[in-house]
């Protein structure tokens, strides 16, 4: 009898000492939207552990930007001609032929047309002859231009590809399209190899394209400098690390950021049960910060994480 008592007491006494009085639990605070979701209100409580709270403030957000190469075109000595590409993949080789090509057949539709036009001008041809040189010449045109297109989405502009010289590579990298506005012309790009991992080698970015992938949202650079040693290979690849000036700048966390369509919202804080649904314009974005250009000053509380429960309440989603 006294064992059993004895093994009450001890359950008795370690489920006192574990369980906790309702009262004093911590309450969760719920939320519920007015105003069309431009408000949010806060029961009373404490936030949940799924939200979180951050100052938009000023940072440097001028940290050095990742981008990834790899070695497009490599020019080197030819014993047949002066020099020759040698290009990262199958593709871009057949697109620089089909150029070439298009390009001979543009200039023997040039001189095709300017003979029967001066046949024409001295009634030596008929003008239908010249209507149909005149057609080819356009389609020949129209031909190189794709061609051209063709040869730019794959980063390999021409203007650029006809400078390259033997003992030079061209290099390609990507840049998002977001944090395009963080790199110009001449910026240095610092380049690390898988293939030679103890190597840093300084370049700079000679070109930035015109065209945007429409699928991976990048725009490519263009680098173009010496292959020492013949030691660089098409298709290599590597890493640059793009040189930015110090930017201090007002940002918050990128996870504040609330993107509708291509506009951006931030929740502010604005006083201790209610959260305002504000427009803000982007900047600069890095790793971790996005610039804010208006709508947020110095010091503004605004919801840093978990803005996910609050997006659906405001948005009704």
């Amino acid at each position: 009898m006294l064992k059993y008592l004895a093994f009450f007491l001890l359950f008795f006494f370690f489920f006192s000492c574990n369980s906790k009085p309702e009262e004093n639990r911590p309450r969760i605070a719920s939320f519920h939207a007015i105003q069309d979701g431009e408000i949010i209100k806060k029961s009373e409580g404490e936030l949940p552990s799924t939200i979180s709270l951050a100052n938009a403030e000023y940072r440097n957000l001028g940290a050095g930007l990742s981008v990834p190469v790899r070695i497009s075109v490599v020019c080197v000595s030819s014993k047949e001609a002066n020099f020759s590409y040698h290009f990262e993949t199958e593709e871009q080789s057949i697109i620089y032929s089909d150029y070439l090509k298009s390009k001979a057949a543009l200039y023997g539709a040039k001189k095709s047309y300017s003979r029967l036009k001066y046949l024409v001008e001295n009634q030596a041809a008929a003008g239908k002859e010249l209507n149909d040189a005149q057609v080819q010449l356009q389609q020949m045109a129209a031909s190189m231009e794709e061609n051209l297109n063709r040869l730019r989405m794959q980063g390999i502009p021409i203007e650029k590809l006809s400078k390259l010289k033997p003992g030079n590579i061209l290099i390609v990298g990507d840049i998002p399209e977001t944090k395009l506005n963080r790199v110009k012309l001449q910026s240095r790009l610092y380049i690390k190899f898988s293939a030679f991992p103890g190597d840093r080698f300084e370049t700079r970015i000679d070109s930035i394209s015109d065209v945007i992938d429409p699928v991976s949202r990048t725009v490519k650079v263009i680098i173009i400098t010496k292959n020492t040693d013949n030691q660089f290979k098409p298709g290599m690849f590597g890493t640059g690390q793009v040189e930015l000036e110090n930017i201090e700048a007002l940002s918050v966390p990128n996870e504040a950021i609330i993107l509708i369509g291509d506009t951006s919202y931030i929740f502010k804080q604005i006083d201790s049960s209610s959260f305002q649904r504000i427009q803000v314009e982007t900047g600069i974005e890095t790793e971790e910060y996005t610039q804010i250009l208006s709508g947020l000053k110095m010091n503004d509380r605004v919801v840093s994480h978990g803005s996910t429960l609050l997006k659906g309440l405001s948005f009704g989603y």
